[in-house]
């Protein structure tokens, strides 16, 4: 599939417009409409803005739901792309509503001065430009209405790291091997992270907009309100599949999302599943960091948190199946400043309702965000499918991460780090690098794909338990033997090993000032 249809120097995007990249944000768009219902963070108290831009749309998914729920209001959507849902699919009194725009937002929008009432960004900061920031935000200035508004919501690009306690016995290592390869690389795929990062810097993409466009987005916009940074953490060891020998059907907890008109809705599913084996029960989730700058979520009470040290997530061996989160916008006892050995803090999933919110530009709040306490009932097993959307991101890329490795290849200053990774002197060439290269993804894959565990969250939400093939005993107790050198190794593992973020997001919500 085709990068963006237009070059470089215009909008240097780096995805794959192919249908598993466009699934990614829709699927991440429906999770947030099921959550909290609506498709804005913003409260409009019943009023939802008349005349509405989504810039860098995708396909318009969030308009057409947009669309559905605000029924007075009309909408445009702005992308370079044309790959938009075709209209004459949508029923007419929503499609009558919208428009599709196509153009470069990195030059003057094709808009009137002050057109809309408000205007939604998402995920663009993938593909603009460090010092195109200030240019992008004087047009949406230019075309937003005065006092009108503009919600941004953004993530880091992260490259889901698997340490070596992981893949060192997936591999066919000893597990004493885990805490020497340690000191010589920090895991086993390095080159792929190495590379994902490179196609941004090439790009001249910061690689966390999450700390750098608060500053840009300040002073272009006044009455801010910047919620802390969200940082998602990898999900638990899932449990060992219940193999067709232990296979005990029981009721499988069913998750009640509610249902927007036309949107993604996982219904009829069967109820006879197979519990996961697991000893730990009744835990929610600790607050992630140390930052005040990081959303924080507390347990009810110590003795409920989850993983709430780094020694503790040593010794708890697999995922619980009734941990779920109870509480909002309670600052956590455990936050503070984080310590090794046994007490140092371990990443939960964070979110936190309006009172947590930083206000910038301006001493009194003239609006303010939903309560995000529907997010805040996502319990551990969502965390699988935060690991599926950034595995996603990384397989998206996965062309312009080979641009970067023959970039590499033509240096010859790079030739000792690619000997690291397995090139001889004949390897020099763009066939036998791609055939290295593609060695190289098929074994990330396959060892994301023991990671991400899917088929573990998907029961728990109530999907039927997938079928494996019958294995023998032999079969089983190797699966069986390969758990525990994990779970060996992983107490072998040093801190920063145990736990680090897979996605990290951040909500930006302004007010247009001119003219007040």
């Amino acid at each position: 599939m085709p990068h963006c249809t237009s070059n470089k120097q215009e909008i240097p995007y780096p995805f794959n417009f192919n249908k598993e990249t466009m699934q990614l944000w829709v699927l991440d768009r429906q999770v947030i409409f099921a959550m909290q219902g609506q498709p804005s963070f913003i409260d409009w108290k019943g009023k939802p803005p008349a005349r509405c831009l989504d810039l860098g749309c995708g396909l318009g998914d969030w308009l057409v739901d947009s669309a559905r729920l605000w029924p007075n209001s009309t909408f445009v959507g702005f992308d370079i792309a044309n790959l938009q849902i075709d209209l004459n699919y949508v029923e007419p009194s929503v499609a009558r509503r919208i428009k599709w725009v196509h153009g470069n937002f990195l030059e003057r929008l094709p808009f009137d001065d002050n057109e809309f009432d408000y205007i939604h960004i998402s995920a663009i900061a993938f593909c603009v430009p460090e010092d195109k920031w200030h240019s992008v935000y004087d047009e949406i200035c230019r075309i937003l209405k005065p006092n009108g508004y503009v919600e941004q919501g953004e993530e880091d690009p992260v490259f889901p790291v698997l340490p070596r306690w992981f893949t060192t016995p997936l591999h066919g290592g000893e597990v004493a091997d885990v805490a020497h390869e340690a000191d010589h690389a920090t895991h086993a795929h390095m080159l792929l992270e190495e590379l994902f990062y490179k196609v941004f810097e090439s790009r001249f993409i910061n690689i966390t907009p999450s700390s750098a466009l608060p500053g840009y987005f300040s002073a272009s916009f006044k009455h801010i309100i910047s919620p802390p940074i969200v940082k998602i953490p990898m999900p638990p060891l899932a449990p060992l599949p219940p193999f067709d020998r232990e296979l005990i059907p029981v009721t499988a907890t069913q998750r009640s999302f509610p249902t927007l008109p036309g949107s993604f809705r996982l219904q009829d599913l069967s109820n006879d599943v197979p519990e996961s084996p697991s000893n730990d029960t009744n835990k929610s989730f600790s607050s992630f960091g140390s930052s005040s700058n990081d959303m924080s979520l507390s347990p009810q009470s110590p003795s409920e948190t989850i993983f709430s040290n780094v020694e503790r997530l040593r010794n708890n061996s697999v995922s619980t199946a009734n941990a779920s989160i109870r509480s909002i916008g309670r600052k956590s006892s455990h936050t503070g400043s984080s310590s090794t050995g046994s007490g140092s803090q371990v990443a939960g999933p964070a979110y936190a309702d309006h009172s947590d919110s930083t206000h910038v530009g301006a001493s009194k709040e003239v609006y303010s965000l939903w309560n995000l306490e529907g997010m805040a009932e996502m319990d551990e097993h969502s965390l699988y499918v935060h690991l599926t959307h950034a595995a996603g991101l990384v397989n998206g890329v996965k062309e312009s991460m080979w641009g970067e490795l023959k970039k590499m290849v033509s240096h010859h200053d790079h030739v000792v780090q690619l000997k690291r990774h397995g090139w001889s002197e004949s390897d020099y060439t763009e066939s036998n690098s791609r055939r290295l290269f593609e060695n190289l993804w098929e074994r990330y894959q396959r060892d994301l794909r023991e990671r991400i565990a899917m088929w573990h969250p998907m029961v728990h939400y109530g999907w039927t338990y997938p079928k494996f093939e019958v294995m023998t005993e032999t079969e089983i107790a190797g699966r069986e033997k390969l758990r525990r050198e994990i779970l060996e190794a992983r107490t072998l593992a040093k801190d920063e090993e145990i736990q680090h973020p897979i996605r990290v997001t951040r909500l930006l919500v302004g007010m247009n000032g001119k003219g007040s």
